[in-house]
């Protein structure tokens, strides 16, 4: 904030992408309300703050040219614009197939990736807040699903429920980690054991040498072999 004002983001710019429809009138309405100066506005007015945001080249710079050349007063109302708009750049099955990818939605990684998506889709269905926590729910890691019976109280919406998730899934995580970092050592010390142990048995035993010394020439010798002595 600066001087008590308050920095607002502005809406995405719109191109035509029937995807970016809901998105893009959510982000005019939220942007209308939150400036002070927008507060009263006339329906007019926040009919041309919409406008401002579309494209002004392409396929919505043509429809709007053409439809403000049939009705010069076309763009004086705030809700019909809304719904022209709809009419015109909304895909009719997009909330369907929206639903059917909610609903197949399952968790196979990161907690914040699968909630990243589920907030994605959710976006375009009309659903209520406690149904799309029960469907969020649902998509959970089973380990998730778990840990979260006990959790009291219950998160009431979407914006409380994932950072909770996102946590969970964190300190599992870090814990699968450390149990793996100990197997691993686990697995050296015995591996390490077992290769000094080899290397010992291999090795000959100095005490049970069973070689004898050679045994030293008699001191005795026959009597045939005395040199008598010259007198």
């Amino acid at each position: 904030t600066s001087g008590g004002s308050v920095k607002i983001r502005e809406p995405r710019t719109f191109a035509g992408k029937s995807s970016d429809v809901e998105p893009f009138l959510r982000e005019v309405e939220s942007a209308i309300k939150l400036q002070a100066g927008m507060r009263n506005a006339t329906s007019a007015m926040k009919a041309e703050y919409l406008l401002h945001f579309c494209s002004n080249d392409g396929v919505v710079d043509s429809w709007i040219r053409g439809c403000r050349a049939s009705d010069p007063l076309w763009d004086s109302d705030y809700a019909k614009l809304q719904a022209a708009l709809r009419k015109r750049f909304a895909d009719s099955d997009l909330e369907a197939k929206m639903i059917h990818k909610l609903e197949n939605l399952r968790q196979s990684g990161a907690a914040d990736h699968y909630s990243n998506l589920f907030e994605d889709y959710r976006q375009y269905v009309n659903w209520s807040e406690e149904y799309a926590c029960r469907r969020y729910v649902q998509g959970l890691k089973e380990e998730i699903q778990t840990l979260l019976i006990n959790v009291r109280p219950k998160p009431k919406t979407l914006a409380d429920y994932i950072p909770l998730v996102v946590e969970i899934d964190n300190d599992l995580h870090n814990i699968h980690l450390a149990a793996k970092r100990s197997e691993s050592k686990k697995a050296y010390s015995t591996s390490s054991n077992s290769a000094r142990s080899g290397s010992n048995s291999s090795k000959p035993s100095h005490s049970s040498s069973s070689s004898s010394a050679p045994s030293a020439p008699s001191a005795s010798t026959s009597s045939n072999d005395v040199v008598p002595m010259e007198v």
